[in-house]
């Protein structure tokens, strides 16, 4: 269960009364900087990618609480949040003008695309289609431009486009470069314009190339991209996302789900784009932080998640595919969990665990549902994305690791504790009926392999 809280952090001192603080030990040089954090919701809704308004007056943001995903916004003092959207069509996503007078946001009516609508004008107030498709808005701060991501549908990579803000022909910005999902998030790297309007941030990577990931800034009027030289290198189970760009500095959230995430801010200068110094630690949230929103003033609207997953089961009626009975319970424990696998023709289930990284408690359970007793493979502990797959008759497992900085996939047999290689830097997606081939993904490429 993936459940969403807003909380706001101020990068600058601000009243105490029922703020979480955080602040560097006393030492002989000018005074800290404070940091703070405090939550802003508290329904059982979802709380979904805010923003705040430059002058940090208002926050917008996208809940479920009457349904499917919706617009509301509040008074950064308020309790109350007001519902900007109907039922029509999800809509998240939101961004202001500089001017905090207009919310650009993505709608999923009509097939999906990007709209700007008064901030002010309540629920039922005019809309503007700014563009058809398109996710991810983010107005520059010159409020003439709008930034957005065109997603394939097949491989999940993005390209980078920017608008006018009051409407217009789209333009491809940075036509070599691609925008990636981080590792372990549920959508990209939202763009990021510089102070100066001139320069989009972006996390991705030059055509095909994975050597190339990493995070670029794109010049909007050349049309090129340039990587970041000098940030630390990010584990692939951890989440990255640079939340703003202030001055010279970059603010980013960096974690996973079992350890939280961490604020930094790194200092940041062109010729070519490069870290001036080793970041700095601000804060640390007991959740996983994928996005945020920064006003001028310094303060930080974010959505922190809290994970909380476990396997459940519910008998279905034969034939029909409907649940005949409650959910019940498969595991109860608080580790991390990913792809479950279910054998198609036997009574078997595979599912990755994982705990805090560097622990070695990375493994493969596999569970035969008719005695519920479970065996195990144990991973490295290098990589927690084993990401099991079942053949058919649930006689065999694929998985993948991490062995020598190579993603290696493997085959076992149910019961066994090592697994036969069967490529590197690859992942086998399926098996074939007769469970002795395998279909294999290579990049952006598919093919067939047979097992030894």
């Amino acid at each position: 269960m993936l459940v969403g809280v807003l909380g706001l952090v101020a990068l600058a001192a601000a009243a105490a009364g029922g703020w979480w603080l955080w602040r560097r030990a006393a030492v002989s040089t000018p005074a800290p900087v404070t940091y703070e954090l405090e939550r802003l919701t508290f329904d059982s809704a979802s709380a979904f990618s805010p923003a705040i308004s430059p002058d940090g007056n208002l926050i917008a943001y996208a809940s479920d609480r009457a349904g499917s995903f919706s617009l509301y916004l509040r008074q950064f003092r308020a309790r109350q949040a007001i519902q900007m959207t109907g039922q029509d069509g999800t809509a998240w996503y939101p961004s202001f003008s500089p001017d905090g007078l207009k919310i650009f946001y993505r709608s999923e009516r009509d097939g999906g695309g990007l709209y700007a609508r008064d901030a002010l004008a309540g629920p039922g107030g005019a809309e503007m289609e700014l563009v058809d498709g398109g996710d991810m808005p983010a107005v520059s701060p010159d409020g003439t431009t709008v930034a957005y991501l065109v997603t394939s549908a097949l491989t999940g990579r993005a390209a980078l486009f920017v608008v006018p803000a009051g409407g217009g022909a789209s333009r491809h910005v940075g036509p070599e470069l691609l925008a990636v999902w981080p590792a372990i998030a549920g959508g990209h790297q939202p763009p990021l314009w510089s102070p100066d309007s001139s320069n989009i941030l972006l996390r991705g990577m030059r055509g095909s190339d994975r050597k190339t990931l990493g995070l670029w800034v794109a010049s909007v009027a050349e049309s090129k991209a340039e990587a970041i030289e000098g940030l630390p290198a990010c584990p692939d189970w951890f989440a990255r996302y640079v939340v703003a760009w202030r001055g010279e500095f970059l603010y980013y959230v960096e974690g996973e789900p079992i350890n939280g995430s961490t604020l930094y801010r790194v200092q940041l200068a062109p010729g070519p784009w490069h870290a001036t110094r080793a970041p700095e630690k601000l804060a640390s949230v007991a959740g996983v932080v994928m996005s945020a929103s920064a006003a001028v003033r310094g303060r930080m609207v974010l959505p922190v998640y809290t994970v909380e997953t476990n396997l459940w089961a519910a008998p279905l009626q034969a034939g029909k595919g409907t649940s005949q009975g409650p959910l019940e319970a498969v595991t109860a424990d608080s580790s991390g969990k990913r792809r479950l696998s279910v054998a198609a023709n036997a009574p078997r289930l595979a599912y990755s665990t994982y705990g805090p990284p560097g622990q070695g408690n990375v493994e493969v359970r596999l569970r035969d549902l008719a005695t519920g007793r479970e065996s195990l493979i144990a991973g490295t502990g290098a990589y927690p994305f084993l990401d099991p797959v079942l053949s058919p008759d649930g006689s065999k497992v694929a998985f993948v690791d991490r062995r020598e900085d190579k993603l290696v996939a493997y085959v076992a047999e149910s019961g066994s504790t090592a697994g036969q290689v069967v490529c590197e830097n690859c992942r086998v997606l399926g098996f074939f009926p007769g469970s002795s081939e395998v279909l294999v993904q290579v990049g952006d490429d598919l093919s067939r392999g047979l097992l030894d």
